[in-house]
This record gives C-alpha cells, sequence and structure tokens, in this order.
C-alpha cells in the first residue's frame, strides 16, 4: 500500500471489511462489540434473565433467606402476646398514676375537713362569709392568696412525663393514654 492507499482515520475499515465513515453510531459500536466478540442483548433478553438472576440468588443465599424467613415469622408471631402484656402494664401505670393523684387530693380533703372540726376552722371560716362574733370587726384583705383548696375539685390532670424510650414503644405497640376508658 502505497501513501495515496492507507485509508485516513474516517475511513478505516472494521473486521469485516466496512468502513467506519459510512456507518452509523449504533452500526459501529455493534461492529465493535462483534469484533470483542460481545453479543448485543436486547430488553426482551435482559427481562428473561431475571429470573435466573433471582434463582442465582437465591441459591447462592438459601441458608441466610431461611433463617431471615423464620426470624420474621417469629416476630409476627410474638408481636400480639407482646403487646398485649406492654397495653397491659401501660394501662395499670396509667391507673395508677391517677389513683395516687386522686389519693393526694383526697389527703388534702381530709386536712381541709380536719381543720373545719376544730375551733379555729370554724371561725376562719366565718370569717371568710362575713361573719364574726359581736365584739368583733371584720376586715377584708385583697390581693392576698388564699392557700385553702380550690372551690371546684374537677378531674384530675396528669402531665405527660414519660421517658423517650417509653414513647417509642407507645408507638411500636398502638399505645395512647387513656385508651381503657
Amino acid at each position: 500500500m502505497s501513501a495515496s492507499q492507507t485509508p485516513s482515520k474516517r475511513e478505516r475499515t472494521t473486521s469485516e471489511g466496512v468502513t467506519n465513515a459510512r456507518l452509523s453510531i449504533s452500526e459501529r459500536r455493534a461492529a465493535r462489540m462483534r469484533a470483542r466478540g460481545e453479543e448485543r442483548t436486547t430488553l426482551k433478553q435482559r427481562a428473561a434473565s431475571i429470573p435466573e438472576a433471582m434463582h442465582d440468588l437465591v441459591s447462592a443465599h438459601a441458608r441466610a433467606l431461611v433463617v431471615i424467613g423464620i426470624a420474621v415469622a417469629f416476630v409476627a408471631l410474638l408481636y400480639v402476646p407482646v403487646r398485649s402484656y406492654y397495653v397491659a402494664m401501660r394501662t395499670n401505670q396509667d391507673l395508677q398514676r391517677i389513683a395516687d393523684a386522686y389519693e393526694q387530693q383526697n389527703q388534702a380533703l381530709l386536712q381541709e375537713i380536719m381543720r373545719l372540726h376544730s375551733q379555729e376552722g370554724i371561725e376562719d371560716e366565718a370569717h371568710k362569709r362575713g361573719l364574726g362574733y359581736e365584739d368583733e370587726t371584720t376586715v377584708t384583705v385583697e390581693g392576698v392568696e388564699d392557700d385553702a383548696l380550690p372551690e371546684e375539685l374537677g378531674e384530675i390532670q396528669l402531665e405527660d412525663d414519660r421517658a423517650w424510650y417509653v414513647k417509642v414503644l407507645d408507638f411500636l405497640f398502638v399505645y395512647t393514654f387513656g385508651n381503657w376508658q
């Protein structure tokens, strides 16, 4: 071959003897793959190979998949009894907190009753209502807070002082405060 007969870079031939200048990009890629011994796979061919790949994956990791399956089944079977236990335990805790709050309220009421049964308690209550002895002058002082019990003793209001992990467990086991009412 002489210098005039050597093909330029554009006109170099592929292994099949066709010049690159006349080929499209996809044809050139296919020619390179054939030259390397590779075969182009279509989308359908790749989709058909997915079950084979899954079978290979399952075969390679069969023991691990069996262990994972048993663990998931074990957790699923134990969730209901563990949840029942947790809800019962939390309900007991909440009811105990309410009972303790009512007990404190009852103790405060008993102290107030004991105070009112004394001579001094009767006189104090009479003075609060504007009554007194004949020789007494009543004076009303405003702006001073009364340390007596509130007039209306409503329902007990408890604060949400649960720890973070209790809140997580309550969410996990679907427990809400007062769902037993």
